[in-house]
């Protein structure tokens, strides 16, 4: 697993979930960590009988040759890497949840917004959402999408307030990672627009940081324990 992606709860989850059920289930894991998938050595699998890795690694076409004569398991992991099987919380399912759930609650205009420069898992989070929003009776003609740029904090901050003060006939917004649902909260709260009566604002993935808005943050996430 590639040491900051570890942090994703997604990831936690899964790796809880395996070791409760260790003893129950007689399977026996044994935890390495790497960042560049060239740190990962045969030795490391000869005695293994099958392979779990999980998050993003640098250089990960390397894994190819590494997983080819062993059951493997892909946990959101790059998309492009062929596992035996893949638990993915990155995949189209998350923005077909949030679309369910906009239209449940009577949105018919929403937008989609991202810290993110339209890289494959963001894109695939909004492709989600846009077939499932199809599917269910809604329409794309209004439908907007905003890329911001994540790298720089104080410039991403003030284009989203410009974008919150000019949402225009978009009464909902899906957000296709958590920290721009955040300050957009953040924002909405500072200049009186109300959630979820004149905005519905949802999101992928939920975290102690969208507890403590007003209101709280609305988000999806997939069961990982189940997967």
């Amino acid at each position: 697993v590639g040491v900051d992606s570890f942090r994703f709860s997604g990831l936690q989850r899964f790796y809880k979930t395996l070791l409760d059920r260790e003893s129950s289930s007689k399977i026996r894991t044994h935890l390495k960590w790497a960042i560049d998938a060239a740190e990962i050595t045969p030795d490391w699998i000869e005695q293994m009988d099958g392979v779990i890795l999980a998050g993003h690694f640098d250089r990960y076409e390397l894994l190819e040759s590494l997983t080819q004569d062993i059951p493997c398991i892909g946990v959101i992991t790059p998309q492009n890497w062929n596992a035996d099987f893949m638990i993915d919380s990155d995949n189209q399912q998350i923005g077909a949840l949030a679309a369910d759930h906009l239209w449940q609650s009577g949105a018919t205009s929403p937008c989609v917004v991202a810290y993110s420069n339209q890289d494959g898992r963001h894109s695939l989070r909004k492709l989600g959402f846009q077939a499932k929003w199809i599917e269910i009776g809604g329409s794309l003609s209004d439908f907007d999408e905003h890329w911001i740029d994540p790298t720089n904090t104080y410039k991403r901050v003030f284009e989203l307030e410009q974008i919150a003060r000019n949402l225009g006939d978009h009464e909902a917004v899906f957000f296709l990672e958590k920290e721009s649902a955040i300050d957009l909260l953040n924002i909405f709260d500072c200049i009186g627009v109300n959630v979820p009566e004149e905005v519905k604002v949802i999101s992928v993935d939920g975290t102690f940081e969208g507890l403590k808005t007003t209101p709280k943050l609305t988000y999806v996430k997939q069961k990982f324990e189940e997967m």
